[in-house]
């Protein structure tokens, strides 16, 4: 579509424990959407 990843709102879940910590992004994409 004309709406790139980057004009989005991304969900953001963050792991800190252990030796290698981590970001999770996700994002719904809508019915109809690409």
């Amino acid at each position: 579509g004309h709406r790139g990843f980057s004009r989005v709102v991304w969900s953001l879940k963050s792991k800190r424990e252990g030796e290698y910590p981590a970001l999770t992004f996700s994002y719904h994409s809508f019915d109809g959407e690409q």
